[in-house]
């Protein structure tokens, strides 16, 4: 359903990392995953249940809350469903960070990479650099106008490397552990769990109207006349529909089956005559 333009430099920051969550009082650590933020700036989305799902609940998000829309929007294509609120659902693809790529990436892992110096990215986001403007005319001169040294004017003091993401936080590690997973945010799950228990809660957010989307049972546990024909509905249908069934008076008696072997066979949308 997605296509997200992912904010990191590497193939961890761009597609997510695993890394420890130490809590010395417990003794071992737990692993935690982290992403960088998917750039609201930059996406593809596919008309589908789960993007107009995604854009109800985006909207929704914005008329009704404080929060940046990449936030919001990096927050729906990655959180579950949890206590009260239903996700989008929609099935999430990153885009290549090389290919896709942002001003960091650019010019700090393209512009020094010698087997590179032929690559044609696709869209650059210039985000990390606040002289937008000049990176802007450098970029168009230099894989539009082919001037081959035009990232140079604005670029030249630019580390010619990034560094992992572990060396980037280590000097203040601490504080960015304590900042984001500190074990005191628990009042909404408190809250729900003072007024449900667990037992389910009903959705606030319940205008997604999102349903499992269940196997049918399979063909082989019905009885021989009708997994043969289930079977065959399996075999001749396309997206889950049959186009054309001609329906005699030699033949009406056989509806019933007929229709309760397209329900196992999951086709949905048949036309009799």
């Amino acid at each position: 359903d997605d296509w997200l333009n992912a904010g990191g430099w590497d193939e961890e920051t761009a597609y997510g990392w695993t890394e420890r969550l130490d809590d010395v009082t417990m003794g071992r650590p737990v692993e935690g995953y982290r992403i960088t933020a998917f750039n609201s700036g930059l996406w593809y989305l596919q008309a589908t249940a789960g993007g107009l799902r995604m854009m109800n609940l985006l909207a929704h998000r914005m008329e009704t809350e404080d929060t940046w829309d990449q936030t919001a929007f990096s927050q729906e294509a990655t959180l579950g469903t949890h206590d009260d609120w239903l996700n989008a659902g929609t099935t999430v693809r990153v885009m290549n960070h090389l290919c896709f790529c942002n001003t960091k990436t650019l010019l700090r892992g393209i512009r020094p990479n010698a087997s590179l110096a032929s690559h044609r990215p696709v869209v650059v986001h210039v985000n990390y650099h606040q002289s937008k403007q000049a990176h802007m005319v450098d970029i168009n001169d230099r894989y539009h106008n082919g001037v081959a040294d035009a990232l140079e004017r604005t670029a030249k003091h630019e580390p010619r490397s990034t560094r992992p993401i572990a060396q980037v936080e280590a000097p203040f590690w601490s504080e960015l552990n304590d900042g984001f997973v500190t074990g005191a945010h628990v009042q909404p799950s408190v809250g729900i769990v003072a007024q449900h228990g667990c037992s389910p809660v009903p959705p606030r957010n319940a205008f997604l109207k999102r349903s499992l989307r269940l196997l049918p049972p399979a063909c082989d546990d019905e009885g021989a006349e009708q997994a043969a024909l289930c079977a065959k509905l399996s075999e001749v249908a396309r997206a889950g529909e049959v186009g054309l069934v001609l329906v005699t008076r030699g033949n009406a008696h056989a509806l019933p089956l007929f229709a309760e072997a397209a329900r196992l066979a999951g086709v949905h949308n048949v036309l009799l005559l």
